[in-house]
């Protein structure tokens, strides 16, 4: 399966990565091969037309990620088109739906236009760094995990609990009950993976769900500040 099925260069500074299939973690060698060498060069809009994807594995999300944080480092942008309601369900788990341009059509995206970074997305940034440990500057670990009426229940060793539903995690929602039981917990408990799914999910995004031990979400209202 061809998950990256084209490469296109509108102009010198703009390039279109065209994805489709199911972009599990079989995917990410694939985009990887695709994005480095336009983040390494002159590109500064990168686009991801995803309106051939089913869905994004949580690795694949963590590409994109990354991907964002250097094309911001370059005071670049990335933009994404046509991606379903799934795709969008794994952009807000790890809030790159409050960093990136999501455009439903290619015809939407303003080609040749390239702004300097908003502060809202410096701010997102700062929160999600502020995500990353607790209050004391330690790094928070997952401990246990368990699976209740639909949603996925991560116990993270400051004592919160995060909940994801499973209809948010498309490759869970898929999986059997015996197959969603046998995980294993990564060394250092910073991410929960299934090997035989092919699939798993850091402790760093279920953190920006809800960063603060005492159950407040993400400051959405930050969004809009100066």
């Amino acid at each position: 399966m061809k998950y990256v099925s084209s490469v296109q260069t509108l102009d010198p500074r703009t390039a279109v990565v065209t994805c489709q299939g199911e972009m599990s973690i079989l995917a990410v060698e694939e985009l990887r091969q695709a994005v480095d060498p336009l983040l390494d060069g002159s590109i500064s809009h990168l686009i991801f037309d995803l309106a051939e994807v089913k869905y994004t594995g949580s690795r694949v999300l963590e590409v994109l990620e990354s991907t964002y944080e250097r094309m911001r480092r370059k005071r670049g942008k990335v933009s994404l088109v046509g991606a379903n309601s799934l795709v969008r369900s794994g952009l807000e788990i790890f809030k790159l739906d409050l960093v990136v341009d999501l455009y439903d059509q290619i015809e939407e995206v303003p080609i040749g236009v390239h702004p300097r970074p908003i502060k809202a997305k410096k701010a997102w940034s700062a929160n999600v760094r502020k995500a990353q440990g607790d209050q004391k500057g330690e790094r928070v670990r997952a401990t246990s995990l368990r699976f209740a009426d639909n949603i996925l229940r991560v116990f993270m060793s400051d004592g919160r609990e995060i909940g994801v539903p499973l209809n948010r995690v498309d490759w869970l929602a898929k999986a059997t009950p015996s197959q969603r039981a046998r995980w294993f917990m990564e060394p250092g408990g910073l991410a929960v993976y299934w090997e035989e799914l092919g699939d798993g999910i850091e402790v760093r995004h279920l953190l920006a769900i809800q960063p603060w031990a005492d159950g407040r979400s993400l400051p959405l209202e930050e969004e809009g500040s100066k």
